[in-house]
């Protein structure tokens, strides 16, 4: 189905199944954002008054004394922001979501992990990475293949005392596709070439300079390595940042893993997907559900780049 097929089932959607339902929808949100105007300027002026009481009768240091104030003004914000809107964004996106996945094909969320943070840690893709937290994941089928998306981050820690730091890893979308060749072993394909081995996997040299340039192969079987990273698939993965270029401002790194006849493509979008509610924004705006209709179209592409929706040889 070619875009503007997508984008005119996307805009039935949309009149038929989220419109109708906007109204009410808005006006809830409008009572939330009175209700954490009110809140916030009340409980915000209690603590500035306590922190200033603190202050002048028991800090004399003028950077503890800086910290106290912001400390009381934003902090009561973050939580009032929590109680005020989390609830009504979530509900927003449980109703909302499933109807725009529509418009790809038969596609649901799910709390289930397409791939949990131990599998990952097994792959050696990520070595450094001691946290995961995962946000939406969403599974179906597109063309009659099994596809699951993840949205994942990936930190680990650095430093310690003041110099601690929470670095991140990754920070983007693993893409779980059901691949059209048979394979029984597991091959990796990294492109940050400085984390050595990957755990007990051997390492494949391949006929392609400019690729291993890039991207370090490892996998239990030499032979069926070659046969899934064929020249031509190695290329479109090569250039597969292209697809998220433009939506991210710079080209991502992108990571596959070939096992149990999946193929799992980990893409950093350095952003946040498929996110309908903002809670000082009217959810009238239209654009707001389109912009996760063009993020799955985005991942369709990848897809298509790679060929993985075709039975050709690859």
């Amino acid at each position: 189905m070619a875009y503007e097929e997508y984008s005119k089932k996307f805009d039935e959607i949309y009149a038929n199944r989220i419109e109708p339902n906007l109204k009410e929808i808005e006006q809830q949100r409008l009572e939330k954002v009175q209700k954490f105007n009110s809140l916030s300027w009340s409980v915000c002026t209690l603590c500035l008054i306590v922190s200033l009481w603190l202050v002048s009768n028991y800090i004399k240091d003028a950077g503890w004394y800086i910290f106290a104030i912001l400390f009381s003004i934003f902090m009561p914000l973050c939580i009032i922001n929590s109680i005020c809107f989390d609830k009504l964004g979530k509900e927003i996106k449980k109703k909302f979501l499933p109807a725009i996945l529509k418009s790809f094909g038969e596609f649901y969320i799910t709390s289930t992990a397409i791939i949990g943070f131990q599998d990952i840690k097994e792959y050696n893709i990520f070595p450094r990475a001691q946290s995961c937290d995962l946000d939406d994941i969403i599974t179906g089928f597109y063309k009659k293949i099994p596809v699951s998306i993840q949205e994942t981050t990936l930190t680990h820690t650095e430093g310690s005392g003041k110099s601690r730091r929470t670095v991140t890893d990754f920070k983007g979308l693993i893409i779980k596709v059901k691949f059209p060749k048979n394979f029984t072993g597991t091959t990796v394909v990294r492109a940050d070439k400085s984390w050595g081995t990957a755990g007990n996997l051997q390492k494949v040299n391949l006929e392609d300079p400019e690729f291993e340039n890039v991207y370090d192969v490892f996998s239990t079987d030499q032979i069926e390595a070659r046969y899934l990273l064929t020249t031509a698939f190695m290329e479109r993965l090569r250039t597969l940042g292209e697809v998220f270029a433009t939506a991210a401002g710079r080209a991502p790194r992108s990571y596959c893993v070939f096992d149990n006849d999946y193929i799992m493509i980990f893409v950093n979008t350095y952003d946040d997907y498929f996110e309908v509610f903002k809670p000082f924004e009217t959810v009238l705006n239209k654009e707001n559900y389109r912009q996760v209709f063009v993020q799955m179209t985005l991942i369709f592409d990848i897809i298509h780049k790679l060929k993985i929706d075709l039975k050709i040889g690859l």
